[in-house]
């Protein structure tokens, strides 16, 4: 072998270590290639070097990636009451098909779905605790050798108690040595010499299997159990993994996959499976992201962490899991809260977390400082990366966080969320534009109704007088809002302004009216908001003039107030545009009457009626 130093290393660059460390350390490993050539005779080492090198080369190819799960590998299960006679329920795990790749390199392939008895998994643990002992006790960190051991429903009958509520469902890549052998078929076995083998039939197979790794109490203590419990489960987790060193792994991937990370209850019954708690992404590409650390020294260094992209992923997909376990649609955001003590820097909340209107929220703490903004849903995945390397949010401290409100990128605008307070004077002076607007075009219908008329008295041919909305010669939208519409048919008539009381009337008219019981008398009215009189009264004439209604003050004294003679019925109309005031009969003493004259009476200011 051939070593080739570095000639212009970078700052900092060096080498640490060579495996393997020499020419005679490379020919007695997997790194070893037979050379086969035609006419070589090749016995049973030779094929076994060449396997094992093949092997080695395939295991230095997958480190390369990250190990986790590629795709597929859910996890469920499924509780059924436990049968007559016993007292533990059956549980049934379900596995889905897919890939996974372990930390040793070695990968995963399930090629359809598997169920398994939960009970039935062999036991990851220190040995003691197969022999009677219980869960061994040390300090933050330190970690006793396990072992794999009986099945879960074994020990728990064995050893009741011992283990942990909580477990790291492994998936372990195994081989299978299978060899139909038929000791008194001498075919199958050569009895001409003690340990001839020749006739052996052995098949081997690659397979895995799933583990229930105990979890390490004495690694990392369980959280106190309560609403927060999963959560905290979770985070203790992510802090751990956070601090490993390039090169090492969490305890449960030296015997395979991490699946899922499962909860008991005190019958050892599972209440719930976090899958990102323990499983990351695998088969990336492996990037060492170069994050700062302190040194026993006290100096700062960077350390590379291939880890670091799969546990920012983890942590945001372990909150939309725990909460779409919470139900759909999901629970209060008070309630959703008392589940929840760490969030990761940026993660998926349900929308009843956030009043956009109001910018509150009941789901985070009091002392949380909220905002929010709108982000093109082009730009989501970006903004996403960007915070993902932050620390995560703790809810017993005070934190600032931003809701990011996906939009499609034609709507957005950076204010889109804020709530715009508008000057009344603002408003005031538009609707006053808008009225003066309103009114001009008002007065040009009038006179385009004029001269229409006056050409049909000139050829008795009218001009056909364009509605307002539809007017071919506009050069935008025309109304007469929010002056009109004006009243319906034709005709109208106005009074002078004057202050005071003034007024116009009829009498003496043959054609009357003589309204119903439960009909209302009506009429249309247009208070000049540059004139406004301070009392509108309508009065009508039925043998006398004592049945009157009257809007605004009462500064009309006709009649008794209160009375038939003279009702308020309420305040004035607006001021500037056509609107239909209505009275019932009755209430000014009219139901069956007949009516002969109307007055039309006003209080300072003028006014202008329709029909």
């Amino acid at each position: 072998m051939s070593i080739t130093p570095i000639s212009t290393p970078l700052p900092g660059e060096q080498v640490l270590d060579l495996y393997p460390p020499d020419a005679n350390g490379a020919a007695i490993t997997w790194l070893r290639r037979p050379n086969l050539f035609a006419g070589r005779a090749l016995t049973s080492a030779t094929l076994d070097q060449r396997s094992r090198w093949a092997a080695g080369h395939v295991v230095m190819r997958a480190q390369a990636f990250t190990p986790g799960v590629v795709d597929g590998l859910e996890v469920g299960y499924v509780v059924t009451p436990p049968p007559e006679g016993e007292t533990r329920a059956a549980v049934q795990l379900h596995v889905a098909a897919g890939r996974g790749l372990a930390a040793s390199g070695e990968d995963l392939w399930f090629a359809r779905d598997v169920q398994a008895d939960f009970y039935a998994l062999p036991v990851v643990a220190p040995p003691d605790v197969f022999e009677g002992g219980g869960m061994p006790s040390g300090s933050p960190g330190s970690l006793v050798p396990r072992a794999i051991g009986p099945t879960l429903g074994e020990l728990l009958t064995t050893n009741p108690g011992v283990l942990p509520p909580a477990g790291v469902l492994v998936l372990q890549p195994v081989s299978v040595d299978v060899a139909d052998i038929d000791p008194e078929d001498p075919c199958d076995r050569c009895g001409c010499a003690e340990g001839n083998v020749s006739f052996e039939d052995w098949r081997l197979a690659d397979a895995a299997r799933l583990l229930w790794y105990a979890w390490p109490e004495e690694w990392q203590a369980l959280p106190p159990a309560g609403a927060r419990f999963r959560n905290a489960f979770a985070w203790s987790i992510f802090d751990a993994e956070r601090m490993l060193d390039p090169d090492a792994v969490m305890p449960w991937e030296a015997f395979g996959v991490p699946v899922a990370l499962i909860g008991v209850d005190a019958n050892f019954v599972p209440t719930f499976t976090d899958r990102a708690a323990v499983t990351r992404i695998g088969g990336r590409a492996q990037i060492s992201r170069l994050q700062s650390a302190t040194l026993a020294t006290g100096a700062i260094a960077m350390n590379p962490k291939p880890r670091a992209a799969p546990l920012w992923q983890a942590q945001i997909e372990q909150l939309a899991g725990q909460i779409a376990d919470l139900g759909d649609p999901a629970p209060p955001a008070d309630t959703l809260a008392l589940s929840f003590g760490r969030l990761p820097p940026v993660g998926l909340l349900p929308t009843n977390c956030f009043d956009l209107t109001s910018h509150a929220s009941g789901f985070f703490p009091a002392g949380f400082d909220l905002d929010a903004v709108p982000v093109p849903l082009e730009q989501l995945d970006l903004a996403v990366r960007e915070a993902a390397p932050l620390a995560s949010l703790d809810f017993s401290l005070g934190e600032r966080v931003r809701i990011l409100v996906p939009v499609s990128q034609a709507s957005w605008e950076p204010r889109l969320l804020t709530t715009e307070i508008i000057d009344p004077l603002f408003a005031q002076t538009l609707n006053g534009f808008l009225l003066d607007r309103s009114r001009a075009l008002g007065a040009r219908q009038g006179l385009r109704t004029t001269e229409a008329a006056l050409q049909q008295l000139i050829d008795a041919t009218p001009p056909a007088v364009p509605d307002i909305s539809t007017d071919p010669d506009a050069l935008e939208v025309e109304s007469f809002a929010p002056w009109g519409p004006p009243p319906p048919n034709t005709g109208g008539h106005r009074a002078v302004t004057m202050s005071g009381t003034h007024q116009h009337f009829f009498d003496q008219a043959t054609a009357t009216i003589t309204p119903a019981a439960g009909e209302s008398l009506y009429a249309w009215v247009f208070l000049d908001p540059d004139n406004p009189p301070a009392t509108l009264m309508l009065q009508w004439l039925s043998g006398d003039w004592e049945h009157r209604a009257y809007w605004g003050d009462n500064d009309i004294d006709f009649g008794v107030d209160g009375t038939a003679s003279r009702i308020r019925i309420g305040d004035l109309p607006t001021l500037g545009q056509w609107t239909r005031v209505d009275v019932p009969a009755g209430v000014v003493g009219l139901e069956g009457a007949a009516i002969t004259g109307m007055a039309f009476t006003l209080f300072n200011g003028r006014a202008a009626y329709g029909p």
